[in-house]
């Protein structure tokens, strides 16, 4: 084959499509062996896929002595550890719940993320075990945390104790009509109580919050 002249190499060097630094920094998941490497280097979003895709191989006790041996090593900076810390924590929440709680607790030390908390801590109080959430967050100091440890324990107080309904005023002078129920909508099915597309009764109890129904 004739070898083609400078010129020529040159302009297909020039009208040749360059590989972007993030492909030759981020290769296909495919491709990767080296995990340690690719939780090091890749993009943040691409964090969470790769866990899964190791996850997919290997038990769940394996994936977890892996990550927690990455977090000790001292050439990830903070903050890509507390990424790898949420969505290594997420993975293992969506499979078994006992096994996130352990694994926060024990990499705790290492990397700690306050979303991963609040996860963890919404589907203890989801599951009834409201007291453990609360204690999960008790040592958060970001305000979400803490705003999310109070709507706990007033939910936990509330189930536990009851509605204080002494803190309505109380209406007097009220005769029930017979015959006559109120009805407090919130919503009902085939209607709306919020949006453009509403009728003549959904309407109507935007603007009373009440509607009175006759021969309910």
């Amino acid at each position: 084959m004739k070898k083609k002249a400078k010129r020529e190499r040159i302009l297909d060097i020039i009208t040749s499509t360059p590989v972007s630094n993030s492909s030759r920094e981020n290769p296909s998941i495919d491709h990767i062996q080296d995990l340690d490497y690719a939780l090091r280097t890749v993009d943040f979003e691409r964090i969470g896929p790769l866990l899964t895709q190791y996850l997919a191989g290997h038990d769940l006790s394996t994936f977890t002595n892996k990550v927690t041996a990455l977090l000790n090593s001292r050439k990830i900076e903070i903050r890509r550890k507390r990424e790898i810390v949420f969505q290594a924590g997420s993975i293992l929440l969506d499979c078994n719940l006992e096994h996130a709680l352990t694994f926060s607790s024990n990499v705790a030390n290492l990397a700690s993320d306050a979303r991963l908390l609040r996860r963890l801590a919404v589907e203890l109080e989801r599951i009834g075990r409201s007291e453990d959430g609360i204690s999960l967050l008790s040592s958060a100091t970001e305000q979400t945390s803490q705003r999310l440890r109070h709507s706990i324990e007033k939910r936990l107080d509330w189930r536990l104790n009851g509605y204080d309904l002494n803190v309505l005023e109380p209406v007097e002078n009220y005769q029930p009509v017979q015959g006559r129920v109120l009805y407090h909508i919130h919503a009902s099915i085939d209607y709306t109580t919020a949006g453009d597309l509403c009728n003549q009764r959904c309407c109507y109890s935007r603007k009373i919050q009440t509607l009175i129904f006759h021969g309910i």
